[in-house]
């Protein structure tokens, strides 16, 4: 008997330090009015959907990426237009590295309900559309705490989260079971959801700790007063990529090249001849994006960044096989009904990347103004809607 006492007061001081615990750690949507976080950039900020929502207004846009997200040095990246000008929108920049359309999928499904403004942007990077797709790198950007928000959106069919939840099994290597526990289509199911949500709250929680901090160090201001001239913003775009790329004659800076680039520089030529972008799993994956997007009320814009023309004609990828890339996204979208900010003619432009894949100067210009446009009416002026062949 005195054994059962001593057990039962341990458990009522280890649910009394547990409940403790919890109260000292801010919920996930409790954020401060005026804390605003659109372009941090951490994985913390990534894992939940009611701290993104928290940060957001009704100039903010949903914009969701992999690593260009990150190339913040490009003077004229996002973080550094819109808080400096008045124009309309700001950029809630959500991704990085390996972050693809299966968990942007996940991520849209998540935030739904949430979002002021029923508009995103997904910006494609080609490499994604490979043979192997997002492959084993998706559990590494793994989070229960979206996949429980995508599974509890009433708005999506339970065709679309089974092919979703499935894609998550195949390529994430995620335990299956763990997967019916969110679904929680049993007893024993629901335990474990509720048992797996807690500590995976509290995990979020505790890291948001942190995250908030690093923010309240940088504050943002977020709306300039002056309007944006475009054109001067790309001319200063262009005298930005000038000053930084002259050591070589593909358009990357000057350190990514020196560092990336030119060690294996005589081992890249023609390396990419194999290289095939005609099919991947990563088209269905963009695919199942959309079809969240649908079924929750989400317009979406796609970005599509061309490739480094000059740097594939080096590597020896045919021009063929990456015009074949971009009619196939470009017929997705037009099958779908949606908006494509189409830059599939800009391989040749100068500074429109800053290296082999990412977004530079140029780009970063262009992308500014159709996120712009696309956030105050829904549309582009030059998107038709069609696709080459079209009358």
């Amino acid at each position: 008997m005195r054994r059962l006492k001593a057990i039962g007061l341990a458990f009522a001081l280890f649910i009394c330090a547990f409940t403790l615990y919890q109260l000292c750690l801010p919920r996930q949507g409790d954020i401060k009015p005026d804390l605003r976080f659109d372009y941090a950039m951490n994985s913390v900020k990534y894992s939940s959907s009611d701290y993104v929502t928290a940060g957001m207004t009704r100039d903010s846009m949903l914009l969701l990426g992999s690593s260009e997200l990150q190339t913040k040095f490009i003077s004229t990246h996002p973080a550094n237009v819109f808080p400096a000008y008045d124009c309309g929108v700001n950029a809630m920049c959500v991704g990085q590295a390996h972050y693809q359309s299966l968990w942007h999928a996940i991520f849209a499904g998540s935030i739904a309900s949430g979002l002021p403004e029923k508009r995103v942007a997904l910006i494609l990077s080609p490499q994604w559309f490979n043979p192997k797709g997002v492959g084993g790198v998706f559990r590494g950007t793994y989070s229960w705490e979206l996949i429980r928000g995508f599974c509890e959106n009433k708005s999506i069919s339970q065709a679309t989260k089974n092919a979703v939840l499935k894609r998550v099994v195949d390529v994430g290597g995620i335990d299956s079971g763990k997967i019916r526990g969110i679904k929680a289509d049993s007893f024993l199911g629901a335990l474990d959801a509720k048992a797996t949500g807690i500590v995976d709250d509290l995990t979020v929680r505790r890291k948001l700790v942190g995250a908030t901090r690093a923010v309240n160090k940088s504050p943002v201001v977020l709306q300039g007063s002056q309007a944006i001239d475009w054109d001067s913003l790309l001319a200063d775009a262009q005298r930005a990529g000038e000053a930084s790329c002259t050591n070589n004659d593909f358009g990357m800076y000057n350190e990514y090249f020196d560092k990336y680039v030119k060690p294996s520089l005589a081992k890249a030529q023609g390396s990419a001849v194999g290289a095939k972008f005609d099919w991947s799993p990563e088209y269905s994956d963009l695919e199942l994006f959309l079809d969240v997007c649908k079924q929750s009320g989400i317009e979406p814009l796609i970005i599509v960044v061309p490739f480094n023309g000059k740097w594939m004609d080096y590597t020896g990828c045919p021009s063929d096989l990456r015009s074949a890339y971009y009619q196939k996204i470009k017929e997705i979208c037009v099958s779908r009904n949606v908006c494509c900010a189409d830059y599939s003619g800009s391989e040749y432009e100068e500074y429109f990347l800053c290296d082999t894949m990412h977004l530079g100067w140029r780009g970063w210009a262009h992308v500014d103004k159709d996120l712009a446009e696309f956030h105050s009416t829904g549309s582009l002026r030059s998107w038709n809607g069609r696709v080459s062949g079209d009358q």
